[in-house]
């Protein structure tokens, strides 16, 4: 059964935006070009370029984060699934990453990271300040206060 209070937090194209961008512009130029010189070679290398590029950030699309039945759910791009209740949050931190975490891509660059001690051990779940949406993001963050007042909340996202 669904409780009232679930919600996922939306997607946002921010990290997709240059990329997006640039496809569009290519596009636009090779589809100026097939029309004015009746070359149609751009097409195919725009086609690959459009399906590389959708191949590549389909696995940023599983990457979600939820509010549901009062826990934090998170299921990583590679479908791994991180739950944690407020009971066992530890702190929650705005953080960056460092050089090894950016070329290493296993966290979003800018997050806020909860940390919890549960019956499996220490866990934690990024939320990536650029892929979601912020009015979500405060909605997860009031809805962790309202049921841990203790705990700090980064500034600014309550």
């Amino acid at each position: 059964m669904e409780h009232t209070g679930d919600f996922a937090l939306r997607r946002t194209l921010q990290p997709y935006a240059l990329l997006l961008i640039v496809l569009v512009a290519l596009t636009l130029l090779g589809a100026f070009d097939a029309i004015k010189d009746h070359d149609l070679n751009w097409v195919g290398a725009i086609l690959f370029l459009w399906a590389i590029s959708i191949l590549s950030l389909y696995p940023d699309t599983r990457y979600r984060v939820f509010w549901e039945n009062d826990t934090i759910k998170q299921i990583a791009a590679n479908k791994d699934v991180t739950i944690i209740k407020p009971s066992e949050i530890k702190n929650i931190g705005l953080e960056h990453s460092n050089l090894q975490e950016l070329f290493g891509m296993r966290r979003p660059s800018r997050r806020i990271a909860i940390y919890g001690n549960g019956s499996d051990g220490q866990k934690w779940i990024d939320v990536s300040l650029k892929h979601f949406a912020a009015d979500d993001i405060r909605r997860l963050m009031r809805a962790i206060h309202e049921r841990r007042p203790d705990l700090a909340i980064p500034k600014g996202w309550v």
